[in-house]
């Protein structure tokens, strides 16, 4: 059969003989000629052009279903479908030509191969130029945000001077003439583009940062003698509006330029990387634009502007921290004022006896019984920045001061941050000097034990309080953008909050992240918070530690967590003065009462203190179920609490979130956060804020271990349901 179709195609494709010629009758006579040939006469079109026609309409269709093939993921999967299935078309076409145009095809191809060769060797010199110049472009940024940050102006516009030439140079690589090649070859065409894209946003980005460097007077926006100029800092509004929009331009012109799926991922990677910090840059100047537009009512431009300083410790727990000392910041024109330093005892015996609270409801509900109206000390049982600030700002016009327009709450960690930008101050009564060094075990645990006398010691915190405000105030041309990079640790760990009554005023401060707030609840979270209920300061011995163990369904969102609670009590029985680990409770010296709280959002299973099941007062606070008990833990010991939860968090976004609710203390809280998923895959994604140390894990599960935990942070991983890709 085989011999037979062979013999068939090769016959047809020779000129048909005469009629009357030998072969024609041989044809005619010899069995293996096979059937009669058709009559050319009968049929013009023969059957050889019907088949060619035939071939050439399904050639046709061919190319046009493998040219349609969507450009979605994998686009590289469907060109090469497209490439295979179109080289038998381009194969038989090949076969069909003649030898000359065959050897003219082949000369054209030889030339392509050596415009390639050419543009692989152009592109890959116009490459590492122009990522050296990159890489140069890139640190001379990032030295002149350094200056930005530190305040100084005129270092700042030098660096971005220098970083907008080594970008310039390497734009000039990208699209020299000898490049040209290169900017049309496959392959690689979209790597230069994509390094071309960078040099020129980037040379852009920085041209603009210097020209708005040169343009703020860096000499007159300091805090000098005390005072702030309004009018320098409304004028810096206009300079840095201008960098936003500029970079937002810068923005989505790199967007229209981004897109090839040939970029490889190197490429794409740094692109990405760009395209963020571009979204920084901008950030950065909206956020100096807004301070630029509410500064000058802040710095009491309209009239004297008051704020509260709430200067609080750790030592005594409280969700805020406990209120020792307290003072009034007044600024009228620029010029600022620590004008009352005061003690807690002073706000509860001034007014009338009972003060009003309005809100929050949750607030009232939970601390209503602990008295926060009559009873300063326990304002700051709540765990949330602004909720406190605003009770304080509440109370403090009836407890015989006026009213503020904001709230300043500060730890002993963030005068700790404020020492390293005056330097050392001296306190009367210390035969020592404090520094950022020294000053945070001093107030927290020290000034216990060198002043065991309460009323020398009572007033100590407000006065080593008033002598840093003093010195930073006094000290000659401090920046406003050195001081908040100075304090950012501080701010971040939960050590200094601001709340400003102005709204637009107050987007700054969360803009700034600087409103010690608890995060809003994204999908599922935990906190911890202990408030002392002994009257002392024991707290500076108690270590916390948490572990969180959770599996998510990737199908329902269905959450079933278990949570441990270790509460070790490392107070001494002898040994310290009875302020720092006596009691009102008449318990054992160095015994640690707390009223425990527990904050989720999902439901309470079961609950035990080590290893009995104990009933939890049931509550809701910040969009949380709250549960909570009083719990006596004596010095030495250790008390373990665990609770099984359970419930569903939303995965319509295809990821799940852990936000770890914070708690200041003297000993940071060691955490622990597990999360498996069943059913799927995890893959962590970064966020910010990121626990320290970052996350890892597997497909199944991600982990994230902190040592001493600062602040919020988030835990955030994509679920990937089993078929579901």
């Amino acid at each position: 059969m085989t011999r037979h179709r062979a013999a068939g195609l090769g016959a047809a494709r020779r000129p048909y003989p005469p009629p009357g010629t030998a072969d024609d009758e041989a044809s005619e006579t010899s069995p293996a000629a096979g059937p009669p040939r058709p009559d050319d006469s009968a049929h013009p079109v023969g059957l050889h052009s019907v088949r060619g026609v035939v071939a050439a309409v399904v050639a046709l269709l061919v190319v046009q279903v493998l040219f349609r093939l969507p450009l979605g993921a994998p686009v590289r999967g469907s060109a090469l479908v497209a490439a295979v299935g179109l080289a038998p078309v381009v194969w038989s076409g090949w076969r069909g030509l003649s030898r000359p145009t065959r050897r003219t095809w082949r000369r054209v191809a030889v030339g392509l191969v050596a415009v390639v060769a050419l543009g692989l060797v152009s592109g890959t010199v116009a490459a590492l130029r122009a990522a050296s110049s990159l890489q140069a472009g890139g640190e001379a940024t990032d030295d002149g945000l350094t200056a930005v940050r530190d305040g100084d102006q005129d270092e700042a516009e030098a660096h971005f001077r220098a970083a907008t030439d080594d970008l310039g140079a390497a734009r000039g690589a990208t699209r020299a003439w000898w490049s040209l090649p290169a900017r049309h070859v496959p392959l690689v065409a979209p790597q230069l583009a994509g390094l071309d894209a960078m040099a020129d946003g980037g040379a852009e980005t920085a041209e603009l940062a210097a020209d708005g460097a040169g343009r703020i007077d860096s000499e007159r926006l300091r805090l000098v003698d005390g005072r702030l100029d309004p009018i320098v800092v409304a004028e810096v509004g206009p300079v840095l509006d201008g960098v936003a929009d500029g970079t937002a331009r810068l923005r989505r012109a790199l967007g229209g330029r981004r897109g090839s799926a040939w970029q490889l991922a190197p490429v794409a990677e740094a692109l990405d990387r760009f395209e963020d910090r571009l979204a920084d840059a901008e950030g950065s100047a909206r956020t100096g634009a807004l301070a630029a537009e509410v500064g000058p009512a802040l710095l009491g431009a309209d009239g004297e502007a008051r704020y509260f300083v709430a200067f609080v410790t750790p030592s005594e727990a409280r969700g805020t921290g406990f209120l020792g000392s307290y003072g009034l910041l007044t600024v009228t024109d620029g010029e600022i004022n620590l004008t009352i330093v005061g003690r807690n005892k002073d706000l509860n015996a001034a007014g009338p006896v009972r003060k009003e609270i309005s809100g929050p409801p949750d607030y009232l509900a939970r601390y209503s019984r602990f008295e926060p109206g009559s009873t300063w000390e326990n304002v700051t049982f709540t765990p949330d920045g602004p909720t406190a600030a605003q009770v304080m700002a509440e109370l403090y016009p009836q407890s015989g001061g006026q009213e503020v327009d904001g709230v300043l709450r500060i730890d002993p960690t963030g005068l700790s941050r404020l020492l390293r930008v005056t330097g050392p101050v001296e306190v009367p009564g210390l035969p020592f000097v404090l520094d950022a060094q020294n000053v945070v075990s001093f107030l927290e645990v020290e000034q216990y034990r060198r002043f065991t006398d309460r009323a020398e010691r009572v007033d100590l915190l407000g006065d080593v309080a008033a002598e840093v405000f003093d010195a930073l105030i006094r000290d000659d041309g401090v920046a406003p953008a050195r001081l908040a990079r100075t304090l950012g640790p501080a701010v971040r760990g939960g050590n200094v909050s601001l709340w400003l009554r102005s709204p637009r005023a107050q987007r700054l401060v969360e803009r700034l992240g600087a409103t010690g707030a608890v995060p809003e609840v994204q999908g599922d979270g935990f906190g911890v918070v202990t408030q002392n209920a002994a009257g002392n300061k024991v707290d500076a011995f108690l270590q916390r530690t948490i572990q969180y163990r959770a599996e998510v369904d990737a199908a329902t969102g269905r959450v079933e967590a278990t949570a441990e609670i270790g509460l070790a009590n490392r107070a001494p029985t002898t040994g310290e003065p009875p302020y720092l680990i006596g009691n009102l409770i008449d318990a054992p010296p160095g015994t640690n009462r707390m009223w425990l709280s527990i904050y989720s959002p999902l439901e309470l299973v079961t609950a035990e203190v080590d290893g009995q099941p104990v009933t939890l007062e049931v509550g809701r606070e910040l969009g949380r179920n709250v549960w909570s008990a009083f719990v006596d833990v004596p010095a030495g010991a250790s008390a373990n609490v665990t609770i099984e939860l359970a419930g569903a968090v939303d995965l319509s976004s295809g990821r799940y979130r852990f936000d770890l609710l914070p708690q200041a203390m003297v000993l940071p809280d060691r955490v622990d956060v597990e999360v498996a998923v069943r059913g799927g895959r995890l893959t962590p994604v970064p966020t910010a804020p990121a626990p320290e140390g970052g996350v890892e894990g597997d497909e199944h599960r991600v982990h994230a271990g902190v040592a001493a935990s600062r602040g919020t942070w988030a835990l955030v991983a994509e679920v990937h349901r089993d078929g579901a890709d």
